[in-house]
């Protein structure tokens, strides 16, 4: 337990610049960003300019806190403001395309750099297991990297809320009793929690697909990744084309290619979900936790892990007696 915990603080620490900074940077841009979004529409009256039949039309100055404020006092509840709020989700879904994308370059670059800069030869001198390194390797994307973006997601979240009370009281309308009784801001910690362990589970045959590749290709990783698979996919499409072989070239796309690229991407699971018909009308951010724990329920999800803990077996063979450096 010591030996994988060193290593995971050795991953962290080499890579501090993706999973540590570049979030904080980039949730400090999107709360400055938010500010002044805040700060140029709600608190000034806006010209709207309504077309009528006939072609008449009506100029009227419209500002968003006289509505709010009118909505909350006649019936307790305000759309404009819950619009509003809703822009944190916005900028709350930043921070997990980071996550995806930085996984994605990591983990295609982590085996591979080691062979080469030759490093590889230091640590098989060490009494380190192969599978613990490449455990490792995969432990910081998925365990240490989300549970980094969780606290910087929950700051972020509580920072724009703040900001959004607070210009608001600046200018006469006090909404902090609303923001104190918003139960999606008590809920979405406890959401994004139950996020972790699905999408970690969702994105295993993507990471350890990256990580095989990242074992055995000499150069241009990412390239082999990304490439082997869509180079798969239009082969089966024009075999069924032209040899009028029906190969389900979509069940293909769907179960294997789309698991192998986009897997860390938050939210890329609701393709296998069935969605009922009432929430596919009224599609949100929301709409994604409320039914992410029915792919626990799916076999491909299972299916994806196994083969998952397959292809990390592959690449710590491949790591053990790769001898080109």
């Amino acid at each position: 337990m010591n030996t994988m915990k060193w290593l995971i603080k050795r991953e962290f620490w080499e890579n501090k610049g993706i999973y540590l900074w570049t979030p904080l940077i980039l949730a400090g841009l999107s709360a400055l960003l938010y500010a002044g979004i805040v700060l140029f529409a709600f608190p000034h009256a806006h010209e709207l300019s309504v077309s009528q039949e006939g072609g008449a039309n009506i100029q009227a100055n419209i500002n968003m806190l006289s509505i709010i404020e009118k909505e909350l006092a006649t019936t307790g509840k305000s759309s404009a403001l819950e619009a509003a709020a809703n822009m944190y989700w916005v900028f709350m879904g930043i921070l997990p395309l980071l996550l995806a994308f930085s996984s994605l370059i990591y983990l295609s670059a982590s085996m591979h750099s080691e062979r080469n800069d030759r490093s590889v030869l230091f640590w098989k001198s060490l009494p380190i297991s192969d599978l613990q390194t490449v455990l490792s390797k995969l432990a910081l994307p998925f365990v240490l990297g989300p549970l980094l973006m969780f606290f910087i997601a929950i700051g972020l979240y509580i920072v724009l809320a703040l900001l959004f009370c607070l210009i608001a009281l600046l200018n006469g309308v006090n909404l902090f009793p609303w923001l104190l009784f918003k139960a999606d801001l008590m809920l979405f910690p406890l959401k994004l929690l139950v996020a972790l362990p699905t999408y970690a589970l969702w994105a295993l045959p993507t990471a350890a697909w990256f990580l095989l590749v990242s074992s055995w290709a000499k150069s241009r990783v990412f390239l082999w990744a990304v490439g082997l698979p869509i180079a798969g996919l239009i082969f089966l499409r024009l075999v069924s084309h032209y040899a009028g072989i029906d190969l389900n070239v979509q069940w293909v796309f769907k179960n294997i290619v789309a698991r192998l690229l986009g897997g860390t991407f938050p939210g890329a699971w609701i393709i296998d979900v069935r969605l009922p018909k009432e929430l596919e009308a009224a599609f949100s951010f929301q709409t994604i936790f409320e039914q992410m724990l029915l792919t626990l329920q799916s076999a491909a999800l299972w299916i994806g892990v196994i083969a998952g803990g397959g292809m990390l077996y592959l690449a710590a063979r491949m790591r053990r007696y790769r001898e080109d450096f």
